[in-house]
């Protein structure tokens, strides 16, 4: 096989054109190769930076973490009872924790939340099954930062209320809007 491939080379059937094709061919097939490499090591870095900072707060945070987790879940369990507890100053330093310790979904989320307060405060009969289903978003997404579990968050809603089911249609109005916000608001 060799000797067709120098017989074919040598006997003028190779042009000039046909080496720089060829060479231009490699050139682009290697220049392709090199930046999917450069690709998927920025990938792997990014993913090992973010396991590296995840670790890091899990490890320092431990017992915060639960603590945020189980104040939002009392906050949609307890919501008269709880809603008490929280002043302004209680609020926001369990706003300020979360932020520290929550993903960048559930920042989004608490951030969506505090705009709609903000906005619609005290408006209608809405504002009250906003401020459940926001509550149960932010639960649902702290369980998901510290413990990889999804939970959806009307799941979180339904084992509170035993009206439910009356209600439904009403929790399901807000979670549309409130994931209408999350993903167009913050793009």
């Amino acid at each position: 096989m060799l000797e067709n491939i120098m017989s074919w080379v040598t006997n003028g059937k190779v042009t000039p054109g046909t080496v720089l094709f060829i060479l231009l061919i490699y050139s682009i097939f290697l220049w392709i190769k090199n930046k999917l490499n450069i690709s998927r090591d920025r990938v792997n870095n990014s993913s090992a930076r973010k396991m590296q900072i995840e670790s890091y707060f899990k490890q320092q945070g431990g017992e915060d973490q639960r603590e945020i987790y189980i104040a939002w879940v009392n906050l949609l369990i307890n919501l008269e009872e709880v809603s008490k507890k929280y002043d302004d100053k209680a609020f926001k330093e369990l706003k300020e924790k979360t932020t520290l310790y929550g993903s960048e979904q559930t920042v989004k989320i608490l951030s969506s939340y505090s705009h709609y307060v903000y906005i619609h405060e005290g408006d209608n009969n809405e504002y009250t099954y906003m401020g459940i289903v926001y509550f149960a978003y932010i639960a649902a997404s702290l369980k998901h930062d510290f413990t990889g579990y999804d939970v959806d968050p009307l799941v979180l809603i339904r084992l509170q209320f035993t009206d439910y089911d009356d209600l439904k249609d009403k929790f399901l109005e807000c979670k549309r809007k409130i994931d209408w916000d999350i993903r167009w608001n913050w793009k």
